[in-house]
């Protein structure tokens, strides 16, 4: 249905591919989309703007466990049995399962509510096979980092070129 959306509003062809209009409409494709909604929920559950019934069903790491584990670090939320396909599929579940699988720097609590949506579908919109993947989630400080270690780098190869 979403693909059919697409091409009427673009006016393509059925025998053009999809995913470039998609990115040009700036949509996420269907299963994007539900791991949008469900990390965002969690998001806002683990900063208390959800209603109780639904963010009593999430809970980091760090609260139940009295040991000190690398996980109670990360933000990272414990993730129910189940014991059946269709509890895999409940909020409880597939949530905390979305919201682990995210870079670490994405699982902060500490992001807007308008900063987190336009991070995760940033994350979300990227090739599945792109570079991210390898180096992992890179912040925007790291990013500004290398970019300045990059510059001082080229400024001392300029300057001992020039003196040869």
């Amino acid at each position: 249905m979403q693909n059919a959306a697409a091409r009427f509003i673009t006016g393509a062809r059925r025998r053009d591919h999809i995913t470039p209009m998609l990115r040009q409409l700036q949509w996420l494709p269907v299963r994007s989309r539900v791991e949008f909604k469900l990390a965002f929920l969690v998001h806002q559950a683990l900063c208390d703007q959800m209603p109780t019934y639904l963010a009593d069903d999430i809970r980091l790491v760090s609260e139940g466990n009295r040991r000190s584990l690398r996980s109670s670090f990360d933000n990272m939320c414990a993730v129910p049995r189940t014991h059946n396909s269709f509890g895999d599929r409940s909020f409880g579940a597939a949530g905390p399962r979305i919201w682990n699988s995210l870079p670490r720097g994405l699982r902060t609590l500490d992001i807007s509510y308008k900063h987190c949506k336009t991070l995760l579908k940033t994350f979300l919109t990227r090739p599945r096979n792109a570079f991210v993947t390898f180096i992992g989630y890179i912040s925007a400080l790291e990013i500004l980092l290398l970019t300045y270690l990059l510059t001082y780098l080229l400024i001392y190869l300029l300057i001992c070129l020039s003196n040869i």
